[in-house]
């Protein structure tokens, strides 16, 4: 039996904008996240740590190996990578996660590279460097902020969302530190890649099983859309203003948005008609910098800080000055 499928102008809009507006047109012609052409190589330098201490010997070795034996092993991976890397490289948008595949091809393709290059004292030294100047920091800034000084760590947590979460972040990085100390003081040159092992095991366990419950609410936007619908009430209808992704989706209870896309200032004129249409029913949520000069700034109530954003609460009678149309 041949199953129908039936087009929808809503099913059209989805693929004309996943294709198209989400695909094509942010690769030639993005409105955000612009970035200089050597971007990703600051990203690979940075955030590929430790692996690319290798490459000062494994490329070499790679090219030695295309140039003697033409092996594709190596070729096929490395002009893979090249031309995503060309590829993105070319577009005013990045994002570091826009070449994340190439990893993986990387790392099949300089594998026996870095089989030579482990066996180099260089490479152990410079490994070994990395252990200290990684775990030198984690265990001091964890001290710091869990037995030094308080502003020190208000400072870092406030930063952060982290306000009442405890000390409990501060000692998993002092503690993945000291491991790292004491991994490359027990290790030192010769067995420096065991030494680099413990101090990214430790730090793994470490951000899987206690930073990143800890973040999660404010990185995620739930802890800021929490504190709102507590703040306005469990009936109260909560309007959008200036909003992400990340806020609806972890909205708590009956919220309405004025278009995602729109100019904030058109969110607010829209937002502002449906608030005093039933004023003890409905609450505003925007983003302090989306709030235009007639909003009586007394009357705003402050939700904090998520997603480097300041968060409001706005009720009917803050807009008392405001216009009630455009």
């Amino acid at each position: 039996m041949q199953r129908q499928h039936a087009t929808t102008p809503e099913l059209s809009a989805y693929v004309r904008e996943i294709l198209l507006g989400q695909t094509a047109r942010r690769y030639a012609n993005p409105d955000h996240h612009f970035q200089p052409w050597w971007y990703f190589g600051e990203v690979m330098l940075t955030t590929w740590l430790p692996f690319v201490l290798t490459w000062p010997w494994a490329l070499p070795y790679a090219w030695r190996q295309i140039r003697s034996r033409g092996d594709a092993r190596v070729l096929i991976p490395m002009m893979w990578s090249t031309l995503v890397l060309l590829f993105f490289s070319l577009s005013p948008g990045k994002r570091d996660m826009y070449i994340l595949p190439i990893l993986p091809m990387l790392c099949v393709a300089l594998a026996p590279g870095m089989v030579f290059a482990v066996r180099q004292n260089g490479f152990r030294r410079l490994l070994l460097g990395f252990v200290w100047a990684l775990s030198l920091p984690l265990l001091i800034g964890g001290l710091m902020a869990a037995l030094g000084e308080p502003h020190f760590e208000a400072k870092q947590e406030a930063a952060r969302g982290l306000t009442g979460t405890g000390d409990a972040l501060w000692w998993m990085l002092a503690l993945v530190g000291a491991v790292g100390v004491i991994a490359a003081m027990v290790w030192r040159t010769r067995y420096a890649l065991r030494a680099c092992f413990s101090l990214m095991t430790a730090l793994w366990i470490g951000l899987g099983t206690v930073a990143y419950p800890l973040l999660d609410a404010h990185s995620s936007g739930r802890a800021i859309m929490q504190r709102a619908r507590d703040v306005a009430g469990p009936a109260v209808s909560l309007g959008l203003v200036g909003w992400r992704e990340q806020n609806l989706l972890q909205a708590v209870g009956p919220v309405a948005e004025f278009g995602f896309k729109r100019p904030a200032s058109e969110q607010f004129l829209a937002a502002s008609s449906w608030l005093r249409s039933a004023p003890l029913q409905r609450a505003l949520f925007a983003e302090a910098s989306s709030i235009p000069a007639c909003v009586d700034t007394t009357k705003v109530i402050a939700l904090g800080q998520s997603n480097r954003r300041e968060w409001v609460l706005l009720r009917a009678d803050a807009l008392a000055r405001c216009a009630l149309s455009p």
